[in-house]
């Protein structure tokens, strides 16, 4: 018997080595604004008049541990679905396409698709290190899981800065973001298949 080699084009498998993004050195940065950018949220307009307007007594009623938890999913839901709108393009394109972390977001603009997935990997994190410092209660297997995703997905930002010393951080990170894409989607399966 013959043994058959595949010869189809891997997209990962062909691309060129190189920084992720010119942003990955500022990830702290990056981090820091949107954390502060959550506290404004939350203490200004989600705790300050929405969601006491949106929800009225339901919101009201609730214990202090109920609230925090309740603010906090407001937050995570928005940010959830703002960063699977900006990042699914530049994902695709990178992981599925031709594209690489170089290739401009947009025809002609300074803004690559690197960029997009820094600042967006980056959001991400910061939202698992509000949660862990603004909740009251969370169980273990949360902490284990957010602090797993804060480790991991700054670890490959991380590596992408010395591509020479690590010949595969590029990958590394599509498979972070990867990971990152599929686990919300196997949660919801996981959810609606319970009941």
């Amino acid at each position: 018997m013959q043994h058959e080699t595949r010869t189809d084009h891997v997209a990962l498998k062909n691309k060129a080595l190189g920084p992720i993004s010119i942003l990955a050195p500022f990830s702290a940065l990056i981090i820091s604004v949107t954390l502060v950018i959550y506290f404004l949220i939350r203490y200004y307009v989600l705790e300050g008049f929405l969601v006491r307007r949106a929800y009225g007594s339901i919101y009201t009623d609730l214990s202090e541990l109920n609230r925090r938890g309740f603010v906090n999913h407001h937050i995570a839901g928005f940010t959830k679905i703002v960063l699977l709108i900006v990042a699914a393009y530049p994902f695709i394109c990178v992981t599925f396409g031709k594209a690489t972390f170089q290739t401009a977001y947009v025809h002609g603009s300074v803004v690559t698709m690197g960029d997009i997935l820094v600042v967006v990997a980056q959001t991400l994190i910061a939202m698992y290190i509000f949660e862990l410092l603004y909740r009251v209660k969370l169980s273990p297997v949360a902490v284990m899981h957010h602090i797993g995703t804060i480790l991991i997905g700054q670890t490959a930002i991380a590596i992408s800065l010395r591509s020479v010393r690590e010949p595969d951080a590029e990958i590394e990170f599509v498979l972070c973001t990867v990971w990152g894409t599929i686990k919300p989607f196997s949660c919801f399966f996981f959810l609606m298949t319970a009941y």
